[in-house]
This record gives C-alpha cells, sequence and structure tokens, in this order.
C-alpha cells in the first residue's frame, strides 16, 4: 500500500548501506474541513437555498444548529446558582471589590 503523503523507497547499496529516499507526493491531498468550517459551509449553502436540511446527516444537523445558536447569542446559561449568584453581586458592586466584599459574597452565595 502507498500513502499519499510520500512513498519511501529503501535501496540497498552495493557496499550493504541502506539509503532511504522520498518521492513527493504528486498531488496534494484535500484540506481536512473542521466541524465548524463544514457547519458554516452548509449554513451558507442553506441559506442561498441551494442545499436542504434533509440532506444533512444528523451530525451535521446538530452542528449548524450549535452554529445558528451561537449566531444568534442565545446561549443556554450553564451556570450554577452559586456563580449566577456571584455574578449579580459583582456586577452590583462594580470595578474592584474589597477582599472583605468579595468575602461575603462567598458566604452569602453559598448559602443554597
Amino acid at each position: 500500500m502507498i500513502f499519499p503523503m510520500a512513498a519511501a523507497v529503501l535501496l540497498v547499496a552495493s557496499h550493504g548501506a541502506a539509503v532511504v529516499r522520498f518521492d513527493p507526493p504528486q498531488e496534494e491531498p484535500a484540506p481536512v474541513q473542521t466541524r465548524l468550517e463544514r457547519a458554516w459551509q452548509n449554513y451558507r449553502e442553506v441559506a442561498a437555498g441551494t442545499l436542504r436540511l434533509s440532506q444533512l446527516t444528523r451530525w451535521e444537523v446538530r452542528d449548524l444548529i450549535e452554529l445558528d445558536t451561537r449566531i444568534r447569542g442565545q446561549y443556554p446559561d450553564r451556570r450554577t446558582s452559586r456563580q449566577r449568584c456571584i455574578d449579580r453581586e459583582l456586577d452590583r458592586l462594580g470595578d474592584e471589590p474589597t477582599r472583605l466584599a468579595l468575602r461575603t459574597i462567598d458566604l452569602k452565595c453559598s448559602r443554597g
């Protein structure tokens, strides 16, 4: 089997030493698309009407939905209730809270 990257040829010289020669590939392999790149391409094609959702695999549809969600800014809030409490308190305090304020927030938000 010859790999598309390069084929190595092992030659045995007359004095018994082995020489390795690499033949460069004849053509460049196509670059591998990431899931995000493929989702963008599918997004543009669906928006243009050249591709239907029914033509996509289940995974491509999921990637497309995730991309659309990110574009629209509709991220699900995955923070814990404690983290939401801390974020609210820090927003209320403003720029640079004191160590005492941070400790108070920690205690306040630790209560369930």
